[in-house]
C-alpha cells in the first residue's frame, strides 16, 4: 500500500507530462487514421489499389497503432492517479468504450481488410465470385469510416473537461450517431465509385 501511494505521488508529479503524452497519442492516432483515409481515396482515382499503394497504406496504418500504444500507456498511468474518480466519470467511460471499438476495428483492418486491399478493384470483376468484390469494398469503406469517426470522437472527448455535463448514454449516443452517418456516407461514396468505375 505504501509503495502504491508512493507511485501515485510520483505520477501526480508528472501528470502534466502524462496528459501531454496522452494528447500526443490521440493526435498520432487521429492523424494516422485521417492520412490513411485520404491516401485510400487518392489511390482510388484509378479505381484500384496497387501493390505499392497497399504497402503505403499499411505503413501509415502502423502509425495508428503507435497512437494506440501511447494512449494505453499514458492512459493507464493517468488512471492509476485517480482510479475511483475516473471510473465514475462519464467522459472516461465513453473514451474507454470508443477506445475498445478502435482496437477491435484496428484488428479487423489489419488482419482481415488490409490483406484484401489489392482486390478492391472497380473494374476487373472476372477473377472474383459474384458479389465478392462488392463485399470487400463495402467492408473496407465501412471499417475506414468507423476508424476515422472513432478517433475524431476520442479527440473531441479528450478536449472536454472531466466535469462536462453529459452522461455516458448521451456521449455514446452521439458517438453512435456519428459512426452511423460516417458509415452511410462511406457506402454511398463506394457505390458512386463503383458506378464510375464500371462506366470508365
Amino acid at each position: 500500500m505504501l509503495q502504491y501511494s508512493h507511485m501515485q505521488e510520483l505520477l501526480i508529479t508528472y501528470k502534466p507530462y502524462l496528459l501531454g503524452l496522452h494528447l500526443i497519442g490521440v493526435v498520432i492516432g487521429f492523424g494516422g487514421a485521417l492520412v490513411a483515409d485520404m491516401l485510400f481515396f487518392k489511390f482510388l482515382k484509378d479505381y484500384k489499389i496497387s501493390k505499392m499503394e497497399s504497402q503505403v497504406l499499411r505503413y501509415v496504418s502502423e502509425t495508428v497503432w503507435v497512437g494506440i500504444i501511447v494512449l494505453m500507456i499514458s492512459g493507464l498511468a493517468l488512471f492509476a492517479i485517480d482510479p475511483v474518480g475516473l471510473m465514475n466519470a462519464a467522459k472516461f467511460q465513453a473514451k474507454i468504450a470508443i477506445f475498445l471499438v478502435i482496437i477491435i476495428n484496428g484488428l479487423v483492418l489489419h488482419f482481415s481488410i488490409q490483406p484484401t486491399l489489392r482486390t478492391i478493384n472497380f473494374r476487373d470483376k472476372h477473377k472474383h465470385k459474384k458479389g465478392e468484390l462488392s463485399r470487400y469494398r463495402k467492408r473496407a469503406f465501412a471499417s475506414g469510416a468507423i476508424s476515422l469517426s472513432s478517433w475524431l470522437s476520442i479527440f473531441v472527448l479528450a478536449s472536454l473537461p472531466r466535469s462536462q455535463p453529459y452522461s455516458f448514454v448521451t456521449l455514446i449516443g452521439v458517438y453512435l450517431l456519428v459512426v452511423v452517418i460516417a458509415i452511410i456516407s462511406a457506402l454511398v461514396l463506394e457505390n458512386l465509385l463503383q458506378r464510375q468505375g464500371s462506366q470508365s
